[in-house]
């Protein structure tokens, strides 16, 4: 599946997600889920300047649409995949330690 098609698929069929999902216990009510996104992309000077190399997918992700919530629990506000825009990115991405650099957790 292409970036488009997945695009295509998250606009069209993510919006049945509202619907209650019924979970297969009695304790739990049913699940709805939302998916949410920007209507605009990345402009290509933008993506052009940014510092990293960008995955194929995730450019051309960034060109068709800046953000997404996907999947987020409308009841609790939990779960949810958010893919965030090109200056968050770089943010995250900048306050991030590299692998293998962080301390260790201290014992409490």
């Amino acid at each position: 599946m292409t970036i488009e098609q997945a695009i295509h698929w998250i606009k069209t069929e993510g919006s049945r997600l509202v619907e209650p999902i019924p979970m297969h216990c009695t304790a739990m009510p049913p699940m709805r889920f939302l998916c949410s996104w920007s209507d605009e992309g990345a402009d290509a000077a933008e993506l052009a300047e940014f510092p990293y190399q960008i995955p194929p997918d995730l450019h051309d992700f960034w060109t068709r649409m800046r953000t997404a919530l996907l999947f987020e629990d409308i009841e609790y506000g939990q779960w949810g995949l958010e893919i965030v825009d090109p200056p968050r990115a770089l943010q995250l991405t900048e306050n991030t330690e590299p692998p293998g650099t962080a301390p260790p957790p201290t014992a409490t």
